[in-house]
């Protein structure tokens, strides 16, 4: 453990030295490694060296000679890889533009690439030539996608080769997926739900679509105007490939709501809370004394467990590319006080320091009491919520979030409990996640 640590120790003052070090010594430190043949250290050294004084004529000197010396490496290899794999070639002749590019960028003085770019220009061609023709057969078979990044590579080795420009736009269009989202068949018996969740989840992976580099999301509107009302959470799977075909899709996403469980329960808290008054006694200090004040309040519970299942359906094929299925739930947990506060909140306690020493088993059952019921609430700033929030009778859909990851260590402040439907569409909340993983891996895929 002490030698890694010396080692940490030993990097970050290596860094830092490097950060404080001046263009001078940088300059130095790059001739240094051109003497040694370490090229790559005398480049970055130089860099660095200019980085702090562009006018620095040693660091400018290191710099050319270090980038001449990487240019002429790089060439060579080039070579090698031209006599076997033209493309691995073409590869390493963008790699050496970025590298001339970023020498001079940094005011580095190259020799004349004429020659060599001739070669370049013919080992780039070549490789093009071998993209475009793989990118032909690649449609032949019906693997747009692939044929597309191989007309990318063409594209990138030469452009303007052929007809790249033209035809790059067309496989692209032949690429791209279309897939359709359709409103789950709801075996909950929940009003409205299928289709609610179902425009979620399309503006979830609409929202998302840097996730995927072919896939296109069908718009909501679009599939209802496809399809019949009497659809809308009742569908069965061939009604659902068939809805594909009418929306020009080439995939849906199609599953179901089932296995509904709903538990609910509520208790009540009968206790005493005590609060501090100050007085002051016949000689004129501060006195303290606690008045016992009885304190009620009503916890609610409810919790639903369901599965959702999906498929992602090949409309062509009417096979189910994907199948999955998972357990959700949602738990909510509130409490609710008519306890009004004055004054102070902090003026509040569960028990007075007498009272602590006088009958500490006492203290002890009243800690554990409050505890089961109000979690990680203190009295103070139960109350501070009780005061706040006194008006919240029932529930509405502006408290949804207070839901939804709820904090299992403080309950909500609510005379009310939100509906099994409402926990339904946050136990539903984010059931597009695993759509999302699911496309995104299909998106590659012709």
């Amino acid at each position: 453990m002490h030698r890694f640590r010396h080692r940490i120790a030993f990097a970050l003052l290596a860094l830092l030295g490097l950060s404080c070090a001046s263009s001078s010594e940088l300059a130095r430190r790059s001739e240094r490694a051109l003497g040694s043949h370490d090229f790559e250290r005398a480049y970055k050294e130089a860099v660095a060296s200019l980085a702090k004084d562009p006018s620095n004529g040693r660091g400018r000197m290191a710099l050319s000679a270090a980038a001449a010396h990487l240019i002429d490496e790089r060439q060579q290899r080039i070579v090698n890889l031209a006599a076997t794999d033209s493309v691995d070639a073409a590869n390493a002749c963008l790699e050496l533009d970025e590298l001339r590019a970023d020498a001079l960028s940094h005011g580095a003085i190259l020799s004349d690439p004429t020659e060599f770019v001739a070669k370049e220009t013919r080992i780039r061609h070549g490789a093009a030539g071998i993209r475009y023709r793989a990118a032909l057969a690649s449609l032949k078979l019906d693997k747009p996608k692939l044929a597309y990044h191989q007309l990318l590579d063409v594209r990138r080795f030469q452009p303007g080769f052929r007809d790249i420009d033209t035809r790059l736009p067309k496989v692209w269009e032949r690429a791209v997926t279309r897939v359709a989202v359709l409103p789950f068949d709801d075996e909950t018996g929940t009003e409205g739900l299928s289709r609610v969740i179902a425009d979620r989840m399309t503006a979830e992976l609409r929202s998302r679509s840097k996730a995927f580099e072919f896939t296109q999301i069908v718009p909501s509107d679009q599939v209802y105007e496809a399809m019949h009302v009497a659809q809308l959470g009742d569908m069965t799977k061939d009604e659902a490939v068939e809805l594909g075909r009418k929306l020009g899709a080439s995939r849906v996403v199609f599953g179901r709501f089932h296995n509904l469980r709903t538990r609910s329960d509520n208790d009540r808290y009968h206790g005493t809370i005590w609060r501090r008054h100050t007085d002051r006694d016949t000689s004129g200090h501060d006195v303290e004394r606690y008045a016992d004040i009885p304190f009620d309040a009503i916890e609610r519970w409810r919790q639903v467990e369901l599965q959702i299942q999906f498929q992602v359906i090949d409309v062509a094929s009417e096979a189910a590319v994907v199948d999955k299925s998972r357990d959700l739930d949602a738990t909510a947990h509130t409490l609710y006080s008519d306890f009004v506060p004055e004054g102070d909140v902090n003026a509040y306690v569960l028990v007075p320091p007498s009272l602590k020493e006088k009958d500490p088993d006492r203290c002890a059952r009243a800690e554990q009491d409050w505890h089961s019921t109000f979690k990680g609430w203190t009295v103070p700033k139960f109350l501070e919520r009780a005061k706040r929030d006194h008006s919240h009778r029932h529930y509405r859909s502006e408290y949804r979030d207070q839901f939804v990851g709820l904090d299992a260590d403080h309950p909500v402040f609510l005379d009310d409990i939100p509906s099994a439907p409402d926990l339904l569409q946050i136990a539903l909340d984010d059931s597009w996640k695993g759509v999302l993983d699911a496309l995104r891996e299909l998106d590659p895929e012709d």
